[in-house]
């Protein structure tokens, strides 16, 4: 057995397969501390994916995304919370990769405004990805991700990329290491994070990862821990 879902920020450029019903899910807790203006806040949320492959190479798939904020700043605080994510989308296999040849990918998703008030955008939120992979032997492997996020209040996008480095430490634990960020013409931010992947059986995993960045000024950390759950009985 080895993981079948990529843990971290990347996606992996394939569909779940004909017939298959995944479900990811999991937790995450969050924080930010700016010195400069005396702001910080944490973060605490409940997101789960679902997808179903159409075919080998196709699948639909639906996010959300339960959250809390809490500001402060100087002696104020203050919180938001409501659903935050609410998209639905599809991937496609383009390319199934070889030895030399990497596999190819592409996203498209469309987060909806009919989020809570303190996250909802003003229009429908595009975002597309292009992903890439392929194996250095037969315990390491990389991925990359690269797109552009639009918000729903404007049109000006938000550039995205991922490079994920795993490994494979048996048949059963999996690790990565990964580099993520974002930009836009005027300012660029990334962060690192890293984690584990437990497969239990061949329809069930469990991580758990972390990371952390500093970008002008402004010190953030996450960490997550998740599920991943597929049925392949639909396949026949």
């Amino acid at each position: 057995m080895k993981p079948f879902v990529q843990a971290g920020q990347a996606a992996e450029p394939f569909s779940v397969g004909r017939g298959v019903f995944q479900l990811q899910t999991g937790f995450d807790a969050a924080g930010f501390n700016e010195r400069k203006n005396n702001f910080s806040g944490s973060a605490f949320g409940h997101n789960t994916v679902f997808r179903f492959g159409f075919t080998e190479r196709f699948e639909l798939n639906a996010t959300y995304e339960f959250r809390r904020d809490g500001y402060e700043m100087n002696d104020s605080t203050y919180s938001t919370n409501g659903l935050s994510i609410g998209s639905i989308g599809s991937r496609i296999n383009i390319y199934e990769g070889s030895d030399r040849i990497p596999a190819f990918g592409l996203d498209l998703s469309f987060k909806l405004p009919v989020l809570s008030e303190a996250y909802n955008p003003q229009h429908v939120a595009p975002n597309v990805v292009l992903m890439a992979s392929n194996a250095f032997n037969d315990k390491m492997s990389w991925l990359l991700n690269f797109g552009a996020s639009y918000n729903g209040n404007d049109a000006r996008p938000t550039g995205i990329y991922v490079v994920n480095v795993g490994y494979t430490i048996s048949p059963t634990w999996g690790m990565f290491v990964e580099n993520y960020g974002n930009f836009t013409n005027n300012s660029f931010e990334n962060r690192w994070d890293t984690g584990l992947a437990y497969v239990v059986s061949n329809n069930l995993q469990l991580d758990i990862y972390g990371g952390a960045g500093k970008n002008s000024g402004k010190f953030d950390y996450f960490t997550s821990v998740g599920l991943s759950w597929r049925n392949v009985s639909l396949r026949n």
